[in-house]
């Protein structure tokens, strides 16, 4: 990567964190306004721009998560860009919890504060993502993205059954990496400036509890491996790609692998371990989803095969799911 690909999205960045700084500062002052007079409430002078801000790490997060998104508007991400950050500050509320502010806490209105932080730090990449080339999406690339997710998945229920404490908060972060990494050009010069991004985040509120009483090399870690897996995204794109031009061979992986899971739900079932939770399946018995699945298969190598490779990945996961010891529902 020139320095001049690094260069306008980093000074961009740099001068969204400060506006941003600017922006935490005057709320600040306005809290202080409120709550002065009060005979418990010391008075005293806000400045704003808060001292010792360059070894904010919380600010320094922030800037590496607007320098990130700018790299993916720049690589053709011209909308996806956002995604991380969205994850990052909107994760939270599946939990129902309140939106979280990537660059550090003390907005009087979560929402508002958060609103702006997003908007800030998406400023860089808006800037540069005008000139950049839009990446064409393939079915391929949709394949990969549910096969690369599905691991992510498991991944992610495996570090939250054994690694205590881990909340919301950290669940989303860890998202917010794996789209850092799904959506990162593939060139690896785009690919080495975003591997910074978990050697920032750890040092920082919004990735240093992925792993709770780690060291910052264990935090580092555990960020970097959704990361790494979605840059793994493209190579998956391109193996089903290959994989999509035979009818044949999508036809048959399809059909093994839902014999697969169909075994492997009876014997679960048998176990105790899992229920069938599909109301058609346990309508019709197993043995009839092999044979509707077969049918349909068929039917679709005949007039459309590339669409085989979204039954082919789900079922992949579907495997990954079944050998991962999740918790069963069919």
């Amino acid at each position: 990567m020139t320095a001049a690909v690094v260069a306008a999205p980093l000074v961009a960045a740099v001068i969204a964190v400060l506006a941003l700084v600017v922006f935490q500062g005057l709320e600040a002052r306005r809290v202080n306004a409120l709550t002065c007079g009060h005979l418990w409430t010391p008075c005293g002078a806000v400045p704003l721009v808060r001292p010792h801000l360059w070894a904010d790490r919380d600010l320094q997060a922030a800037a590496a998560i607007a320098l990130g998104m700018a790299l993916l508007a720049r690589g053709g991400r011209r909308w996806a860009f956002a995604v991380p950050a969205v994850v990052l500050a909107l994760g939270p509320l599946l939990a129902g919890e309140l939106p979280r502010a990537v660059a550090g806490q003390g907005w009087s209105q979560p929402w508002a504060g958060v609103a702006l932080e997003l908007g800030l730090l998406s400023l860089p990449a808006a800037f540069v993502a005008d000139g950049a080339q839009p990446v064409r999406t393939r079915l391929s690339d949709f394949a990969a993205l549910l096969l690369t997710g599905s691991i992510a998945v498991v991944l992610a229920h495996t570090l939250a059954s054994h690694i205590a404490g881990v909340d919301s908060n950290s669940l989303a972060t860890l998202v917010a990496m794996f789209a850092f990494g799904v959506l990162a050009p593939a060139r690896w010069r785009y690919r080495a400036a975003l591997a910074v991004l978990p050697f920032v985040l750890a040092r920082a509120a919004v990735g240093a509890n992925v792993w709770p009483g780690a060291s910052w090399a264990g935090s580092v870690a555990v960020l970097g491996v959704p990361l790494v897996l979605g840059f793994t995204a493209p190579s998956a794109s391109r193996l089903l790609e290959r994989v999509g031009e035979s009818s044949a061979t999508l036809l048959v992986g399809v059909n093994v692998l839902n014999i697969a899971d169909a075994l492997l739900t009876f014997l679960a079932g048998r176990a105790g371990v899992a229920t069938e939770a599909n109301p058609v399946v346990r309508l019709v018995g197993l043995p009839a989803k092999v044979l509707g699945v077969g049918a349909a298969s068929v039917l679709i190598a005949r007039w459309r095969p590339r669409l085989l490779l979204i039954p082919l990945v789900v079922l992949v996961g579907v495997l990954v799911y079944h050998l991962s010891g999740l918790p069963h529902g069919g």
